[in-house]
């Protein structure tokens, strides 16, 4: 699967990004990088990108061709999408649409019958997710792209209801995620029918134990004569690991009265459990927390599979048939539940592009001033796609940035520049000067929906990777579906290396 020598090709299965938000903006470029590194935890396949890279053989001054190619599957442009919007994490709109619509508004993009979209930056988007064991609950958009036409193949299950999608598309079935050409007549399905959970109520019991002596317990009174402490079990053992002392040697020192020196837990402090077993009490799963600290820590997340109402239900296929050309999108969820419902379906989401924006990002932190280019085929795919792409996937980390929609190009406080363009606007001369690239050196390269772009255009691209800012390795990213045997993706990674061929310089 991997090249180590100029270049490399992974082909991408799974796309669990696991993102946590940085707290505050951050300002210092040192700063920046540090906090990303610290919050960005890489998944596999992102892990397999950043070592491929970091081991690869190549000599100073070449540049590393990385394709990442694989199914992403698409849905059909009518297919309807249950998203909800959110400001300040309350819902101002959750009648939903159809892909292609949550497409123009999730992107700001004016609509072709002249609607505005919903321009307030504050605004989220939501739809549900399910996790392995089946929960279904909410989660957040981070992505939603326009895929172009392609075949599609229409899925039926038993109740009538149905969804339209590229062969390569997973869905949710009892074996995990498969794509849609793996799945057979009778196959078992799982989907979203408004079935409640009807798990029995779990009641978090606790263990008590009863004292002869403790100054802060509550008081038990046995036949109007016996009087006795009644301390939870958690808090004796926080009590005990406080004092130094075993569990049984500090039962012992409060039924024989013998409190002199003993720290007791204040009566306004509680203890937490941490992995939600309120029956393991052993010290390292107990957590000492205000009254307030503790309440807002279970009630904080409404959302938590714990809270859910709904569950996925399975149902068998009745047919899936070709409908021909269809003009596609697809959708990304916030880790770590990549997936959503369509059509009442449980749809994998992709995550390919931002595997590449997870490496340039390190890239442009860790070297103030470096230059990357993002480019797609048109100047509408930028506009429409990319711009944001890049936009949120910054913002998913509050990095501050100033962009220039006229110029194409965003900023970075540390002085680092991304730039975007369009491959239809770049005319390559002898003198390897383009149009429209002008005389820019960059430190890496994202070319995405790559098997659109010419040839031409990647071989200047790789011309360009000259920027001297102190990157050794330059990648440039390819970022495709599986090539056919007669692209020019094909021919650059699958091909066996020619040292006689004057072109193989570019690989």
């Amino acid at each position: 699967m991997f090249k180590q020598i100029r270049t490399a090709r992974i082909g991408v299965t799974e796309e669990d990004v696991i993102f946590d938000e940085i707290a505050d903006i951050l300002e210092t470029a040192d700063k920046l990088a540090g906090d990303f590194r610290t919050q960005h935890v890489r998944t596999d396949i992102q892990q397999k990108v950043y070592d491929l890279i970091m081991t690869s053989e190549i000599p100073d001054g070449q540049v590393l061709h990385l394709l990442l190619y694989g199914s992403i599957g698409c849905l059909d442009a009518d297919t309807h999408i249950p998203y909800v919007i959110k400001k300040h994490n309350k819902i101002i709109n959750r009648k939903g649409g159809t892909i292609k619509k949550l497409f123009y508004r999730f992107n700001r993009i004016k609509e072709k019958d002249g609607r505005v979209p919903l321009l307030d930056p504050q605004v989220e988007f939501y739809l549900t997710s399910s996790t392995p064991e089946g929960i279904l609950l909410s989660n957040r958009i981070v992505g939603v792209y326009s895929s172009g036409f392609k075949e599609c193949l229409k899925l039926e299950v038993e109740d009538g209801k149905f969804i339209i999608a590229t062969a390569d598309h997973k869905f949710f079935t009892p074996n995990g995620y498969v794509p849609l050409s793996q799945l057979q007549v009778g196959s078992i399905i799982y989907c979203h029918r408004n079935r409640k959970k009807r798990d029995k109520k779990i009641h978090k019991n606790r263990k008590y134990l009863f004292v002869k002596h403790h100054p802060i317990a509550g008081i038990k009174v046995i036949e109007n004569k016996y009087v006795y402490h009644r301390l939870l079990r958690s808090r004796a053992v926080v009590e005990a690991d406080m004092n130094g002392l075993s569990y049984d040697e500090y039962i012992d020192r409060l039924n024989s009265n013998h409190l002199e020196g003993l720290i007791f837990l204040p009566r306004e402090l509680e203890v937490h459990h941490i992995d939600g077993n309120t029956m393991n009490d052993d010290i390292s799963n107990l957590a000492i927390l205000t009254k307030a600290e503790h309440t807002k820590l279970h009630t904080s997340d409404k959302n938590s599979p714990q809270h859910s109402k709904f569950r996925v239900v399975p149902l068998k296929i009745k047919s899936i048939s070709s409908v021909g050309i269809r003009e596609t999108y697809d959708i990304e969820m916030a880790a770590p539940y990549n997936n959503f419902v369509a059509n009442g379906f449980i749809a994998h989401n992709s995550g390919k592009t931002w595997c590449a924006l997870s490496y340039l990002t390190e890239v442009i932190l860790d070297y103030p001033g470096a230059c990357i280019l993002g480019a797609r085929r048109t100047y509408n795919e930028i506009e429409d796609a990319m711009f944001s792409t890049f936009e949120r996937f910054l913002s998913q980390y509050n990095i501050p940035y100033r962009t220039n929609r006229k110029y194409t190009t965003i900023t970075l406080n540390n002085g680092s520049l991304i730039r975007m363009r369009s491959a239809d606007k770049v005319a390559t001369s002898k003198s390897d000067k383009a149009d429209y690239l002008g005389g820019t050196e960059y430190s890496g390269a994202v070319l995405d929906e790559a098997d659109e772009i010419p040839e031409e255009f990647a071989r200047t691209v790789a011309g360009r990777m000259r920027q001297n800012v102190g990157v050794n390795k330059k990648v440039i990213f390819y970022i495709c579906n599986p090539p056919s045997k007669d692209h020019w993706l094909y021919r650059w990674f699958f091909e066996e290396h020619n040292p006689d061929d004057p072109k193989s310089k570019y690989r």
